[in-house]
């Protein structure tokens, strides 16, 4: 459980580490080609992530502990996010990220709940198409890619969320919290799907 745990917190801090490149550079779409050292360190150390546990972990036990197994792992994500967000704070960083994760998050704010948890979806599916390419020769090429996709397309990721919520102090309003959990059920529903599609047989595409 303690492993568990561990690798949770590593996965939501090295979510945290990509999107602070993306917040910083000038030119969005390197940062967002940029988000994706996050996933890669997530994919190199095999930490756990929740977005990456939801459609790869159903097949492997009951659905309750699935439920359960999952939650675990986001609340272990969401203490990275919000660590990393406190360790920044402390740094000559914090009025540049605080202003920008401001920023994103009125964007995010002034959204509505059904269009939060639409992009939550696609971005669910998204994360889960990563994670189920084990048999890409350029994956580094092909993970880059995808999350450009992501970040530029504007779905939202509950994991990077928790940062950028708590940099900004929005994460300890009602109105925070509330996104969160539609950004959580939207990315649950997009992994979901996928999790019933079974990987063709490996090749070296």
């Amino acid at each position: 459980m303690l492993d568990k745990l561990i690798r949770s917190i590593l996965a939501g801090i090295s979510i945290a580490l990509g999107a602070v490149i993306y917040l910083l550079c000038s030119n969005k779409i390197v940062g967002a080609l940029f988000f994706s050292v996050g996933i890669l360190l997530v994919m190199e150390f095999k930490l756990l992530l929740y977005t990456g546990y939801v459609p790869t972990q159903r097949e492997s036990q009951s659905f309750k502990d699935y439920l359960i197994n999952s939650s675990f792992v986001f609340i272990g994500n969401l203490i990275g996010g919000a660590l990393t967000a406190a360790l920044l704070s402390l740094t000559r960083l914090k009025d540049q990220l605080y202003q920008a994760t401001t920023a994103v998050c009125e964007v995010k704010l002034n959204d509505s709940l059904l269009s939060i948890f639409i992009l939550s979806i696609f971005c669910g599916i998204i994360i889960a198409g990563i994670v189920k390419a084990t048999n890409l020769k350029h994956k580094v090429l092909y993970v880059a890619m995808m999350i450009a996709t992501f970040i530029l397309c504007g779905y939202e990721h509950v994991v990077a969320n928790s940062f950028y919520f708590s940099f900004s102090l929005k994460l300890f309003t009602f109105e925070g919290l509330l996104l969160m959990l539609v950004c959580l059920a939207g990315n649950f529903v997009g992994g979901l799907l996928c999790s019933f599609i079974k990987n063709p047989e490996k090749n070296d595409n």
